[in-house]
């Protein structure tokens, strides 16, 4: 419905907004792959995100054949997922990542990681959806910061394409995480899922922790 809502705005609009004149030097779409610090971002979070896919089919899977209560176990994961998200965005929004906020993303993504390997405690219901709740809370903050950065790093007069670049690349990587998982579940290999989505989403943020900002990553890029 909100897809469909979106659609009928979008052919509603019979003005098209003039672009701001460009400034000399001002960054194009393609020119955002040469910014490091959008480049390490987005691909920390397409990692994550085949991580999400992965367990996006680790959910139901738990619930029919480890957890005891069926579809209310599912229930009750993605209703810890959900609510944690809802915490971890409103406490991002209420706190600036402050001076290095790589760093800060780098950290709230290793804490979510380590939500992962919770799914092991199955078939406790409980240990899983805390694990559940600890991915959706420290994983929310990611793309609040992050969404700042971009904001301020892209030119206002490219930020439409920039951050359709941006996220189609991010959005487009939990099918693949899905479609990865997939046989080793059917093979019952429950430990193996678990440790590549654990890696899939630490090794990334690891690379934002140790990451050393070049001369002019901490400013607004304007080339």
């Amino acid at each position: 419905m909100s897809y469909g809502a979106l659609a009928a705005c979008a052919l509603l609009v019979r003005r098209r907004l003039a672009p701001a004149p460009s400034k000399a030097g001002s960054t194009r779409p393609a020119g955002l792959l040469r910014d490091r610090v959008l480049v390490v971002t987005t691909v920390a979070f397409m990692a994550f995100n085949v991580a999400l896919g992965m367990l996006m089919v680790v959910g139901p899977w738990l619930a029919k054949t480890q957890l005891p209560g069926g579809p209310q176990a599912l229930g009750f994961l993605l209703a810890a997922l959900s609510a944690g998200e809802l915490v971890g965005a409103a406490a991002a929004g209420a706190r600036s990542p402050g001076s290095r906020p790589l760093r800060a993303i780098g950290l709230v993504q290793a804490v979510a990681a380590m939500g992962f390997l919770a799914v092991l405690a199955a078939p406790h219901l409980e240990g899983v959806a805390a694990g559940f709740l600890v991915i959706g809370m420290f994983s929310a903050p990611m793309t609040v910061w992050a969404q700042t950065v971009r904001m301020a790093r892209i030119p206002a007069e490219w930020r439409g394409r920039g951050f359709a670049w941006l996220r189609t690349l991010m959005q487009a990587t939990p099918p693949l995480g899905a479609a990865l998982v997939t046989p080793l579940l059917d093979a019952g290999r429950l430990v193996p899922a678990v440790l590549a989505m654990t890696g899939l989403a630490l090794v990334p943020a690891s690379w934002l922790l140790l990451h050393r900002p070049a001369a002019g990553e901490q400013l607004i890029a304007r080339r």
